[in-house]
């Protein structure tokens, strides 16, 4: 009798078939590993290879190809064309009474959230937004969780400083109604942003010095500011007193210089009569 072949039994054939299935899922699985490896760099940003979780090289756009994960991993970060931009809430009343407690909301905390102080005793809010690059991607990696909040710090800070040494006006010019002012007006906008940005690239030098160089640049600050709602109300109300009291003396001046005028043909002649009477009564007594 002919023996069968260990390959035509049915567990024969489903052994033959589960090899095969792994070893095609093997292949697939192995394929993909490596052409994980393959990296396409967008015009705009650079790629940084982490090698065993200790960064390696940087790269610039065009295809990477590197070591498969775990070995290598690629992170790509913005490169130095690219400009970015965040808007500062911390700056923001309704922010920062947001951090405060509400049983100390009627108190100094409460009433001083989002407003800064100006040189002159006067009070003032600013609008940021600050346009940055990245100048060291490496460094910018390894700090990029911490960026948005570093940006913020550098920003209330440079508020801080820039509002206390200028006085409300020269503060008020970068009002949006205020755009269109003459160029003195423009001028002051111009280096109020000017300071605001070198007060926080100062910041980024000494986080520098200290070896804790974040790896971004400051570009441009853009500045809005406005006055606190209950300030306006009180401008307004000062300025139409001011107005009115303005009316009111120059009303009492007009009045003063008719008065003067219409009063000025009888000074004469009251002062010229006694001396007239005078002279009758002498004209009267010829005998003398």
């Amino acid at each position: 009798m002919k023996r069968e072949s260990p390959t035509a039994t049915p567990w024969g054939q489903s052994y033959r078939i589960a090899f095969f299935t792994l070893y095609a899922a093997a292949i697939i699985a192995a394929c993909a590993w490596i052409f994980s490896s393959i990296y396409q760099i967008a015009p705009d940003s650079r790629a940084i290879v982490y090698r065993f979780g200790k960064p390696v090289r940087v790269e610039g756009a065009g295809l990477l190809l590197a070591w498969p994960y775990p070995i290598e991993r690629v992170e790509r970060v913005p490169g130095a064309e690219r400009i970015l931009e965040r808007d500062v809430l911390a700056l923001q009343r309704e922010q920062q009474l947001s951090q405060i407690n509400s049983w100390d909301r009627d108190n100094d905390a409460g009433a001083g959230a989002g407003y800064l102080l100006t040189g002159d005793a006067g009070v003032v809010q600013l609008n940021v937004r600050v346009f940055w690059r990245v100048s060291d991607p490496v460094q910018f990696a390894l700090q990029q969780p911490h960026i948005d909040p570093l940006i913020d710090r550098l920003t209330e800070r440079a508020a801080a400083v820039v509002c206390v040494g200028r006085d409300l006006d020269s503060i008020l010019v970068t009002r949006p109604e205020s755009l269109q002012n003459d160029s003195r007006a423009a001028q002051e906008r111009i280096q109020l942003r000017s300071d605001f940005k070198q007060a926080m690239t100062q910041s980024l030098l000494r986080l520098a010095d200290g070896g804790n160089d974040p790896g971004i640049r400051i570009e441009r600050v853009d500045i809005t500011s406005s006055l606190p709602e209950n300030a306006v109300a009180a401008f307004n109300a000062v300025l139409a007193a001011g107005q009115q009291a303005e009316q009111a003396v120059a009303s009492a001046r007009t009045a003063a210089a008719l008065g003067t005028t219409a009063g000025g043909p009888h000074a004469p002649a009251g002062r010229g009569q006694p001396s007239g009477d005078t002279g009758a009564g002498q004209r009267g007594h010829p005998d003398h």
